[in-house]
């Protein structure tokens, strides 16, 4: 089954991720170390959706990027600051700003992993894994 989320969402989802990956020792050293639970092979499959699905998000960023860096007026080459960064004016910086919020309210669609909630998730974590990584709440009225 399969969640439509915003690549905003997705970003929090993977920041939620790994610091519990890490915090709870399932990732240490760049290798993970536990797969015995249910719930960490389901953060691991999670993450690894995520990494192929910021490619995508990373490619249009880029674009975003791209289209509102400053150029050369005659050979219309890319201009770059010392550290090969693009750069921008005031007004195509403010502009990439706003593309960027449009673009971080884009949707994907991430497969789920349901298992049940470790006892040291804190509410934020428990939230954005809500109905991703664990069972869904239901509605608070």
């Amino acid at each position: 089954m399969k969640k439509t989320i915003t690549y905003k969402e997705l970003i929090y989802l993977e920041a939620h991720a790994n610091h519990y990956a890490i915090s709870n020792a399932f990732f240490k050293d760049g290798k993970w170390v536990d797969e015995q639970t249910k719930f960490s092979s389901s953060v691991k499959n999670i993450l690894k959706q995520i990494e192929k699905l910021k490619v995508d998000y990373d490619e249009k960023l880029e674009d975003l990027r791209i289209n509102n860096c400053l150029e050369d007026e005659k050979t219309k080459a890319i201009l770059r600051d010392e550290k090969g960064d693009y750069k921008f004016s005031k007004e195509s910086q403010k502009k990439l700003s706003v593309e960027n919020k449009e673009l971080l309210k884009e949707t994907c669609e991430i497969h789920i992993r349901i298992t049940e909630a470790p006892s040291n998730l804190d509410v934020e974590t428990y939230f954005t894994f809500d109905g991703i990584l664990i069972t869904p709440t239901e509605d608070v009225k």
